[in-house]
């Protein structure tokens, strides 16, 4: 090795990617629930499946990709406490935030305790399972929205009590 040519080239691409890794788990760190506790956290699903916008005993189901939802489009019986099984087979962290029953979300992100539905838990990581448990307000013919907090544009939908 030739000590009058340092290796500039390696040391620069070396510093690149330290900052890009550090840049990651920063803003990794900063999303809502981003512990790395809850990253890789699942919830049991539980019930078998049923059909889309059913109101099946078991509960109704929504399967996440990037950047969409299976089904926009559920429908749920004034003052029931439904459990809605949730999985992310999509690549991107995804949740599900209901709105609250005046049908607006209380937060830019929802969290397990928080005072709109969220799923549980409130980060799901690719592959993972969820569930989000909330009793539907007793107003029939009622609209609650619905979305996930990390994509909202794209991924949206509308329970529809009845």
């Amino acid at each position: 090795m030739r000590l009058d040519r340092l290796p500039v080239g390696e040391a620069l691409v070396g510093f690149l990617a330290v900052v890009l890794i550090a840049t990651f788990l920063l803003a990794s760190r900063d999303l809502p629930g981003g512990s790395t506790a809850d990253a890789g956290a699942s919830a049991s699903a539980g019930a078998s499946a049923t059909p889309a916008g059913s109101t099946a005993p078991g509960g109704l189901e929504i399967t996440m990709t990037d950047n969409k939802f299976d089904n926009t489009e559920l429908t749920a019986a004034a003052g029931a406490t439904v459990t809605i099984n949730i999985k992310n087979s999509g690549t991107a962290v995804h949740n599900l935030h209901v709105a609250g029953a005046n049908g607006q979300f209380g937060a830019q992100y929802c969290t397990t305790n928080g005072a709109d539905p969220c799923s549980n838990p409130n980060r799901l990581a690719a592959g993972s399972t969820a569930t989000l448990s909330f009793t539907v307000p007793n107003t029939p013919g009622a609209k609650i929205p619905y979305r996930c907090d990390f994509h909202p544009a794209d991924m949206n939908g509308t329970i529809t009590v009845k």
